[in-house]
């Protein structure tokens, strides 16, 4: 994905410390979950001189502000903290956060190889370039070329895609099964055997919770997507319904706009 010209980079050390510093200790230790952090004390002084040192350098250090994060910076990350309302893709190794800002405004939280990209956008056409540029989205092909149909699978049989030898997978694609389970599991398997998804997330600054509401999966492909239906999984019935870009793209823009409420 494209960064934006103007966006703010940190690394997630970075981001940890510029948390912390604005006042948001539980959000920092959240974001310095996944690093492991010095126990020694002359260590972690070390550490942290420079992580200041990298801020100052990035020019996101105020020695007259009491935070001495600066002010834009600190606006920022104080709207971030507050958001109730946040979205969550999450695309193979690249992360992409919808945080709602205010009104028909979000910032955009870009994370990949350890850094995490900020802007501003509106919640309109700009967030769909937004995301079709995010998903990698292509329109070459249509779904009617594929002439794909639906899968219906128990949910052991879900539970196993995700454990499939190399052996197994060339074997099903070998033999006299639906030629639509084969080109769903080529393209489960070119997705590394994982589903991308999107997470509807509900956060609590004041009570110190985030809360996942809504999960939706799917795989990406050239001209068509897989989308995981599991409202029948108690009845042990899990679909994965081939569905066009266009549908997948409305299906994603009406989630996210109705969830923002907008």
């Amino acid at each position: 994905m494209q960064t934006v010209k103007n966006s703010i980079s940190l690394t997630t050390e970075e981001l940890a410390a510029v948390f912390a510093l604005c006042g948001f200790e539980d959000i920092a230790s959240d974001v310095f979950n996944s690093k492991e952090i010095p126990e020694d004390r002359d260590v972690l002084s070390d550490y942290a001189e420079n992580l200041e040192v990298s801020l100052k350098m990035k020019g996101f250090w105020d020695d007259e502000r009491e935070s001495s994060v600066p002010e834009g910076l600190e606006n920022l990350i104080t709207l971030i903290a507050h958001s109730k309302k946040k979205v969550r893709f999450v695309s193979g190794p690249e992360v992409l956060f919808i945080h709602h800002a205010r009104m028909n405004e979000a910032i955009i939280q870009y994370i990949s190889e350890g850094t995490h990209h900020f802007h501003m956008v509106s919640l309109d056409e700009e967030l769909k370039s937004e995301l079709i540029d995010f998903l990698h989205i292509r329109t070459g092909e249509t779904l009617t070329e594929h002439q794909l149909d639906q899968l219906l699978l128990t949910e052991e049989l879900y539970n196993q895609l995700h454990f499939l030898s190399e052996e197994t997978h060339e074997q099903i694609l070998q033999s006299d099964a639906p030629a639509s389970l084969k080109s769903f599991l080529k393209d489960f398997k070119n997705n590394q055997y994982e589903f991308d998804n999107l997470s509807l997330l509900d956060s609590s600054f004041e009570n110190k919770e985030l809360n996942v509401t809504s999960v939706m999966f799917y795989v990406i492909e050239n001209g068509y997507v897989w989308w995981l239906d599991y409202n029948k999984v108690e009845q042990d019935e899990i679909y994965i319904l081939p569905i066009s870009i266009e549908e997948f793209m409305v299906a994603v823009m009406d989630t996210v706009n109705h969830y923002l409420n907008l």
